[in-house]
This record gives structure tokens, sequence and C-alpha cells, in this order.
């Protein structure tokens, strides 16, 4: 399907998706979701976007699931969107959405949605893709800053593992490194996981099975060392003294002393990355 055909057929479909979107039946409002995102276009993902505040969750949840569609056709021969301010406030609001919802398996599809826009290659759409970086890292981040480490479900850790996991490979690939900004986001990012971990071991609040710490805490030490290497790539710096870390290895064995140690020597007050990145010294590290 062409991209001429698509915008023709995107015209011609709005009317009604306004209509039914306007019922007072939920039902009825989800055939015009459904329709506004087998448009994909502007006034679709518009449409869309507005039903990330819905107090429907059911539809709420519809819609993200068709951004994360929509934005998928992003820089595709047969896309219609391109990197105006509709997709950018999409991007936006789906980051509000991660950061703001008590439901975290809403966080987690959010997260889906904004993937495909972490991964763009087109040189149009690089703009769009450094802010897909950013605000998953910095939604991601202020939502694990803001758990209480004593009371984290399972599903919150699964959101917070894709959510790492996806700006973990956006900022290693090495055709399109990451800018200065989404560096320091990404850092930021790893770090916040960093420091929810070490808050539940040290209060004795982690799982009987850490497979999803040790999971967590992977992804974060990875996106924490490719967010250092662009931030220094960025300003042609030194990278030489840019280490891996494997700190999974040390939640894995309940080596929770030496992970301490390790977590504080790398994000800590006196740390690198937060002098030089100007990160909150007190962030990363919790009072327990």
């Amino acid at each position: 399907m062409s991209a001429a055909f698509r915008q023709a057929y995107a015209r011609a479909l709005q009317p009604t998706i306004d209509r039914l979107t306007s019922s007072a039946d939920p039902l009825t409002q989800l055939t015009g979701l459904r329709l506004a995102g087998a448009s994909a276009s502007e006034a679709g993902v518009r449409t869309l976007t507005g039903y990330l505040t819905s107090e429907d969750d059911g539809l709420r949840m519809f819609a993200i699931g068709r951004l994360e569609r929509a934005l998928g056709t992003l820089g595709t021969p047969s896309g219609v969107l391109g990197a105006g301010a509709t997709e950018r406030e999409a991007i936006d609001a789906l980051g509000g959405l991660i950061e703001r919802d008590q439901n975290p398996r809403m966080a987690d599809a959010a997260a889906r949605a904004l993937a495909p826009a972490t991964r763009l290659t087109d040189p149009e759409f690089l703009a769009l893709r450094q802010q897909a970086i950013r605000t998953l890292s910095d939604a991601s981040g202020n939502r694990l800053a803001g758990l209480d480490h004593r009371e984290v479900s399972r599903q919150e850790l699964a959101t917070a593992v894709r959510a790492v996991a996806i700006v973990r490979l956006a900022v290693a690939d090495p055709n399109n490194p990451p800018t200065r900004e989404a560096s320091i986001a990404a850092t930021r990012l790893g770090g916040d996981a960093l420091g929810l971990v070490l808050a539940m071991v040290r209060s004795g609040a982690a799982p009987a099975d850490r497979t999803l710490l040790v999971q967590l805490t992977q992804a974060a030490e990875t996106a924490v060392y490719f967010g250092r290497f662009g931030f220094a790539r960025a300003a042609n710096g030194d990278v030489s003294s840019i280490q891996q870390t494997a700190l999974g290895s040390l939640i894995e064995q309940a080596d929770d002393g030496r992970y301490r140690n390790e977590v504080i020597r790398l994000l800590g007050p006196a740390s690198a990355p937060v002098r030089e990145m100007g990160l909150d010294a007190d962030r990363f590290i919790r009072d327990i």
C-alpha cells in the first residue's frame, strides 16, 4: 500500500473516526480507535494520543497498542507519518503515561510502543529517535525513583526490565550513537535501576527468586556503560577508562555487600558519571 493511498484513505476515514470516538459507548469508541490505528495518519495518531489519559483501562491499553503499530510505520516506504509535532507529542504522551500511570502493565505497554521510535535509522527521523530514547529513559527512571523499594511487584520489575533493555539496545547501536543528552538520560536510567536493586537487597525486600533482579541489573549496567561511552564519544573524550561491569553476577550470587560497594564506586556521589554528567549526587544510593 503506497503512502499516497494511505494519505487519501486516512483523510476519507477521519470523519468516521471522529464520529465513533465521540460516542458514549466504549465499544463504539473502540471501533473508532481501531480505525485510527489502521489509518496510521497524523490525525489518527492525535486521536490515539488523546486516549492515553482515558479513565477506561481497556480503551487506554488499546490506544497504546495502536500507537505502537503506528510508530512502527515511521520511516517505512508506505508510512505517512513524519517527524513533526504530532509524532513528538505522541512520544511525550507515552512518556507521561509511563511516569504517572499506577498500573505497571500500562507502563510496560507504553515502553513497547516507544520501542520502534528508538530504533529509527532514517536520517529524517534521527532527532525523533533521540527524543524517544530520552523520553523513555527519563520517564522510566522517574518511575523507578518513585517506587517504594519495600513493595515492588513482580510486574513492576518486569516493566523495568523491558524499558531498560530497550534503552540499552538503542544507545549501544554503533551506527547511530546517542547524543550527549540521550547518553545522560540512559546513564541516569541505569543508575535508577541499579539503585532500586541495591535498596531492595539492602533492606531484605529482594524476592527469593532473583531472576528479574539479575535481568534488570544486567540491562542497567550495560545502559550505564554505553551511556557513559556515548557521552564521552559525543565530547570527543577519552573512553579508555570506561570499563564494563559484572554487577548482575553479584546479584545472582547474592553477594550483596560487594554489589553495594561496586554500585557506590560506579554511581556514588564521587563517581565519574555524577561529576561529569552533572547527575544528582544523592539520586542512586537510597537511605534505608
